[in-house]
């Protein structure tokens, strides 16, 4: 039999359990766009030859063919200069070991002049470090400084061919072969692939870096030397290599801190059989300027900044907003998405944290806090006694 006071405290017990019942979700609607991907880069890809380009973090931009192997003309000094340096090393900041010049130095310089190669002075006698050497080879492009290096450095060229190639082995260059010094040979070949690695070698060298970086280069006492790659300082060129032969064409191995938004990209490229250099050096320009026309600056969300609201089924709202500014430097149609939940707790003052959303650009995804930009308030009692289907 229930008596009064048993009644009254199971409606009080009833109503304790209905007021303090979790309430239902608040309902997230965006507000502001949540697909922030861009158009597909229209990359100016040179009409001629073949061409490969990579960017540091993004990959492979442009490039078919990767693995033809073809001849790659006065590029092959680079190789030069890396197979050099390893065998004698040159520390930062350092010159080197010496370099005497004699009457073979001398009749590779008659020779180079009589076969019309691109060359640089010597003199009998004279003595440069190993680092002038190098650079003047890169920069003059001289194929007379690249057998003084290579029998300086292995005691001849058959020796220095030799190594050259157990180089190209060692560093995974599988399509790479090396038959001279200078590249004049058409025997001397490589594939894309294997010069975009070759371009990120001579990079990472501080010796060569810095050679290929130079407009200009004064050596005592052949004088200034202009560097045969026109295209420095263009668009954050800057290096690597010219080369040019009948078989290979007009050629350049390339590279560039691309200038984007406040910062840059670093790019190598490589550009094989062009007409002329003329025709490559406005190619190249054209295709630099059409990937960093690819690159954007990407802002989905900013800290404080509206992108959602939440609505409760009690007719309570709040804008949501992120907690944090997310950019990011992405390439092409590369997805950036804003994932927003479905739902939040519906009851939470201003500043409170609303559960989090994910940022997705491209394979990276990033979890974010969002908090509430106004009080989302309890419907109180009468509303719960109301609603107890949507309660329990």
């Amino acid at each position: 039999m229930f008596t009064t006071a048993s009644v009254v405290l199971s409606l009080t017990t009833g109503l304790v359990a209905v007021g303090l019942a979790p309430l239902p979700s608040a309902a997230v609607t965006a507000t502001t766009t949540t697909d922030f991907t861009s158009e597909p880069a229209e990359i100016a890809v040179p009409p001629f030859g073949a061409t490969a380009v990579q960017a540091d973090g993004y990959g492979l931009l442009t490039g078919t063919n990767l693995d033809a192997v073809v001849p790659i003309a006065s590029i092959a000094k680079v190789v030069t200069a890396l197979v050099v340096l390893e065998a004698r090393p040159i520390l930062n900041g350092e010159a080197g070991d010496d370099i005497t010049f004699d009457s073979q130095d001398v009749q590779w310089l008659n020779d180079s002049v009589a076969n019309a190669e691109s060359r640089a002075d010597v003199i009998e006698g004279m003595t440069l470090s190993a680092r002038d050497v190098i650079s003047v080879m890169l920069v003059k492009s001289a194929n007379n400084y690249s057998r003084t290096l290579a029998r300086w450095a292995f005691g001849s060229e058959e020796s220095f061919v030799q190594a050259a190639n157990d180089w190209a082995t060692r560093q995974g260059l599988s399509e790479t072969v090396i038959a001279d010094s200078s590249g004049l040979s058409p025997a001397t070949q490589s594939s894309l692939s294997d010069l975009l690695r070759i371009g990120e070698l001579a990079l990472d060298n501080p010796v060569t870096a810095q050679a290929v970086a130079s407009a200009t280069i004064s050596v005592n006492p052949i004088g200034d030397l202009e560097n045969s790659n026109d295209l420095l300082g263009t668009l954050g060129v800057n290096g690597i290599k010219t080369g040019t032969t009948d078989e290979a064409g007009a050629c350049l191995l390339y590279s560039a801190n691309l200038p984007v938004g406040d910062g840059s990209v670093r790019i190598i490229g490589v550009t094989l059989g062009a007409p002329d250099h003329d025709s490559l050096d406005a190619a190249v320009t054209q295709l630099l300027s059409s990937i960093q026309l690819g690159f954007h600056v990407v802002t989905p969300v900013r800290a404080g900044e509206a992108l959602a609201i939440a609505e409760t089924m009690w007719n309570t709202t709040s804008s949501l907003s992120s907690t944090e500014t997310l950019s990011r430097v992405v390439w092409s149609s590369t997805p950036v998405i804003v994932s927003l939940p479905s739902s939040i707790g519906g009851v939470g003052e201003t500043e409170s944290p609303a559960g989090s959303f994910r940022v997705q650009f491209g394979d990276e995804s990033v979890a974010v806090e969002m908090v509430r930009m106004s009080d989302m308030t309890d419907p109180g009692l009468p509303w719960r006694v109301a609603h107890l289907s949507e309660i329990f």
